[in-house]
């Protein structure tokens, strides 16, 4: 079913909301049940707008502080660390190995996994600017109210009761929610409409 918002930074777009509990998860586990809503955006720079969309709804949604938990790549680890300077940025193993190929040769590289505080909406749209084109190479984009996240059997953890993470090539974002206040696509259309007010 799609819904035309009607004002967006400017802006008309449209959303498209699906309600599918069957929907699998690429780059972690929960445990327990979740309604999940997999939201798109009808968008040339679809990333673009996947992403002011995602900031908007973490604020409104988990108020601050909330942190975004995130997987990159095995030759940015120092350089990543270094970036995140200005922020609580917390390094994690992931023990997860991908074979890999550099300089003409094949290696299995680690998969590094990160931790970071958001406080408030300028680090929010800092760390959406420093390493969002992560999510859209398809890495792990995950936001929770919580820190907490365990690597278990080589896959992200999480067991908060919202959780937002990037599709496909960052092509819109899925919610997984266990609020009874977001248990249909209604619901969870007027909250993403009441985000715009």
């Amino acid at each position: 079913m799609w819904y035309k918002l009607c004002k967006w930074e400017v802006i008309d777009i449209q959303i498209e909301i699906i309600h599918d509990n069957n929907l699998e998860i690429d780059w972690f586990h929960t445990t327990g049940q979740y309604d999940k809503f997999f939201v798109t955006v009808d968008e040339d720079d679809y990333t673009k707008a996947t992403s002011e969309l995602m900031q908007k709804l973490a604020v409104k949604l988990l108020s601050f502080p909330f942190y975004l938990h995130f997987e990159g790549y095995d030759d940015t680890i120092l350089e990543t660390l270094k970036q995140g300077k200005c922020f609580s940025i917390k390094y994690r193993d992931s023990k997860r190995r991908i074979l890999t190929y550099s300089d003409g040769k094949n290696y299995l590289a680690e998969v590094p996994g990160y931790t970071v505080k958001i406080k408030d909406e300028l680090q929010l749209d800092a760390v959406f600017c420093d390493w969002f084109d992560l999510a859209c190479a398809n890495n792990m984009w995950v936001i929770t109210k919580n820190s907490s996240i365990s690597y278990i059997k080589k896959y992200a953890f999480f067991t908060d009761p919202l959780i937002l993470f990037t599709n496909h090539d960052a092509y819109g974002f899925t919610l997984l929610s266990q609020s009874k206040n977001l248990q249909t696509v209604k619901q969870v259309f007027d909250f993403v409409r009441s985000v715009e007010k």
